[in-house]
């Protein structure tokens, strides 16, 4: 029988090292053999000999793997034992608390930093859609108008633009940060714009995203040049349609952390 080899790696990042005290960040993949990737506890200072259970893993699943067209298995090692991961496992896979919290924190930036982006334009533009209502200088028909622009864009853009496609679509994409696993330092840093498809995205993707917004700031100059009301009139259904989206991306990201399932849409990665 092939022996197993083992070999060890300290190439880790430091802070999960320090944090953890014990092996983490521990991956492994199947060539021709089996190959194990471990960092050393504190307190350990040897790797044991592989066990029969090692062999008999080894057994199972090269056949079973390397005969297959999946991606290689890989093995976690984990307080001297050997956990089995299946193919289809993202690449550094890792049980570490320090990955899950930067997992976490890449996340939850590209997706809050978005619906930020979004309630920072609804804080601007509620003064401006509240003026006429304050003012109470509406007309019957204006009145009607103010209702009928709000209606049209909490559907048009909250539910079928954001709920539909854009919200889940910066979900999913932020919920693929892996820092210190393989996620380029500047997707991190910059997930919000990450999150939204304007880089590292299909060509369709970024043509979409960067059409989009080109789109949304020619409108904004349109309207700014509208006389009052109208331009009050229609802020008020932007707002509506803005408030709607970031609603929708949190309510999407939550959802996804509670249960664990991720968005099933086109993330438009490259």
């Amino acid at each position: 029988m092939r022996k197993i080899s083992i070999r060890v790696t300290y190439l880790v990042p430091l802070l999960a090292f320090l944090a953890c005290g014990t092996d983490c960040f521990a991956t492994s993949s199947i060539r021709d053999g089996i190959s194990v990737f471990a960092v050393h506890s504190r307190h350990e200072r040897r790797i044991a000999r592989p066990t029969t259970s090692v062999r008999l893993l080894k057994d199972d699943f090269t056949n079973k793997v390397l005969s297959s067209s999946q991606k290689p298995a890989s093995m976690l090692v984990r307080g001297g034992g050997v956990n089995y991961v299946p193919p289809d496992e993202l690449s550094g896979y890792s049980k570490c608390p320090v990955s899950k919290l930067t997992r976490f924190l890449a996340s939850f930036w590209g997706s809050a930093g978005v619906a930020m982006i979004l309630l920072s334009s609804v804080r601007r533009l509620v003064p401006i859609a509240l003026e006429p209502i304050k003012a109470n200088s509406l007309s019957t028909g204006q009145l009607a108008a103010y209702v009928a622009t709000m209606a049209y864009f909490a559907y048009a853009e909250g539910y079928k633009g954001f709920q539909t496609k854009f919200a889940p679509m910066v979900v999913a994409r932020s919920r693929t940060l892996q820092p210190f696993q393989g996620t380029p330092f500047f997707h991190s840093i910059l997930a919000p714009f990450f999150s939204m498809g304007l880089f590292h995205a299909t060509k369709k993707r970024m043509i979409t995203s960067w059409g989009v917004t080109g789109a949304v700031a020619l409108i904004v100059g349109v309207v700014k040049r509208m006389p009052y009301p109208w331009r009050n009139i229609v802020d008020a259904g932007v707002v509506v349609g803005l408030s709607w989206g970031a609603v929708s991306i949190l309510f999407f990201y939550l959802k996804s952390i509670f249960t664990g399932s991720v968005p099933d849409v086109d993330t438009g990665l490259p």
